[in-house]
């Protein structure tokens, strides 16, 4: 299955969509390291992953529609994004 296009939002520390990712908890992969480390957590009822720059927590968050994580994710895993 394809990633789906989308268009993706960037949100500053100052912007109000960012309050949609507060006080969630952020989760990064067991095995990141050497500093080049992104966090994701889910927008509760908004459909929306963020993701943000383990370096600056407080910066830009990156809203990603869930289906289309859940897309990338399954491509992903299946071998297709090589």
């Amino acid at each position: 299955m394809a990633v789906p296009p989308v268009s993706f939002e960037r949100f500053g520390p100052d912007m109000e969509t960012s309050l949609r990712f507060e006080g969630v908890a952020w989760r990064k992969s067991a095995s990141s390291g050497l500093g080049n480390c992104v966090e994701v957590t889910s927008a509760p009822m908004d459909g929306l992953v963020g993701m943000r720059d383990t370096k600056d927590r407080g910066g830009v968050v990156l809203a990603i529609p869930t289906t289309t994580w859940v897309s990338f994710l399954s491509d992903l895993k299946a071998g297709r994004m090589r």
